[in-house]
């Protein structure tokens, strides 16, 4: 297995044996204030056409509010043929919220928190079956609650693994 050290932007995966994982790291905080999907900038990865990915994504976020927690996602390529994912988000020091997504840009978020500016966990692991359309693989991310500000902070990853 060849995992390259990863670094700050889309990382291409596209012509990856499979077994091959590549890692992509935020350098920098990305903050979100709305309440719709929209990509986190940095850990993304441009895939291939009828292949298969194990992704897993492993943050830490801050909200600014203990009204508002974060909500994660993945959006790709057009037309896949399986999408499979889970997410844990900490809601506290022993809470955590669980949920699951079967398509892009559906996922659980955490409306509450405990602690607002507090550094706190967060991950989504799954499997995608791409489809006939080679693209970007992007995590997604929101903010449970409009115009609350919720950030991914610098040093959260994802590895993106080529399984077929």
């Amino acid at each position: 297995m060849t995992v390259p050290k990863g670094g700050e932007g889309a990382t291409s995966v596209a012509g990856m044996a499979v077994g091959e994982t590549r890692v992509a790291r935020l350098a920098a905080d990305r903050t979100s204030t709305s309440g719709s999907f929209g990509d986190v900038e940095g850990l993304a990865f441009t895939i291939d056409a009828d292949a298969e990915y194990l992704i897993e994504c492993f943050l830490h976020f801050r909200s600014g509010s203990v009204l508002n927690g974060l909500g994660l996602a993945l959006n790709g390529p057009a037309s896949p043929t399986a999408v499979a994912l889970w997410t844990l988000i900490a809601t506290g020091l022993t809470t955590m919220l669980a949920g699951a997504a079967r398509a892009y840009d559906s996922g659980t978020a955490a409306g509450l928190i405990d602690t607002a500016d507090a550094d706190s966990p967060a991950a989504l692991t799954g499997l995608l079956r791409n489809g006939a359309n080679a693209g970007t693989l992007a995590l997604r991310y929101k903010s449970a609650t409009a115009l609350l500000s919720v950030t991914i902070r610098a040093g959260s990853w994802a590895r993106i693994t080529r399984t077929l």
